[in-house]
């Protein structure tokens, strides 16, 4: 979508939304490994102060976000693990993956580990194995549902991991563990879906990084409605002021007198 279309369509959602008393903006923070929950619940808070003092976007209520994430969110995951299930035993493996692209959870990465091993891939099946260790280092396979050389291998590899040595970032949604890059293939669709079932327009998603001593905050505007209404070069912002880079982040995103903000 280009930046001119993009524009179009934010206006024709303001336009539309105005009617019915504003746009809903869910915000939907990335849970670092390496940043303590406090600093991403405080940008959460701040985010959504901004959001406020924008006029017309209205932010989705905290215990309302996260309801719906727990219950709407996981069971379209869960039905999507079903189905793609169900495409493993029917032996349609392009299928499985494709419904199962972009995702980086426990029980996804067991699923994708046993398509590829079954395919004859070990060393694909090796590769999903390993992240599912890095996120979960407790992880066991049972030879009660997965072929006992497959269990073998799980062991061996569980074995090999390093002890003690740091993890590899990932990221937290409401306590559930996700990709640890959002704009995986196959999230963005998801995310919309997700905002279409809960009426909401927008959802943004943000997260801390450490950079040397300070931190950076970057956000990622979604639409319910397809494309993207905000230039993703400009949803990043060097942390020194949490409520100033919020405010910025919120005017580039939303293209709200940009120009003026982000000198």
């Amino acid at each position: 979508m280009t930046a001119r279309a993009a524009i179009f369509l934010f206006s024709l959602l303001i336009m539309t939304s105005e009617a019915s008393g504003g746009v809903t903006v869910a915000i939907v923070g990335l849970q670092d490994s390496r940043i303590a929950p406090k600093h991403a619940a405080r940008a959460d808070r701040s985010l959504a102060l901004a959001i406020k003092k924008a006029g017309s976007l209205i932010p989705v209520p905290e215990e309302g976000r996260d309801r719906a994430i727990d219950e709407i969110l996981v069971r379209m995951l869960a039905e999507e693990l079903n189905l793609a299930t169900d495409h493993y035993y029917h032996f349609r493996f392009q299928e499985a993956e494709r419904l199962l692209a972009g995702r980086d959870d426990p029980e996804a990465l067991r699923l994708k580990g046993l398509i590829a091993f079954t395919d004859g891939d070990e060393k694909k099946a090796e590769q999903y194995f390993i992240r599912l260790l890095e996120i979960d280092p407790k992880a066991k396979l049972s030879v009660k549902d997965y072929p006992p050389r497959l269990v073998a291998l799980f062991e061996t590899l569980g074995r090999s991991q390093p002890k003690g040595s740091p993890r590899s970032t990932f990221v937290r949604i409401a306590g559930k563990i996700y990709p640890s890059d959002i704009s995986a293939e196959g999230w963005e669709l998801r995310l919309r879906k997700f905002a279409q079932k809960m009426g909401w327009d927008f959802i943004l998603l943000h997260r801390i990084e450490p950079i040397g001593w300070n931190y950076k905050i970057s956000a990622t505007l979604l639409s319910a409605a397809g494309g993207s209404a905000a230039d993703p070069r400009a949803s990043a912002v060097e942390l020194v002021d949490l409520p100033r880079a919020s405010e910025i982040l919120v005017k580039s995103l939303f293209i709200i007198d940009t120009s003026q903000h982000l000198k």
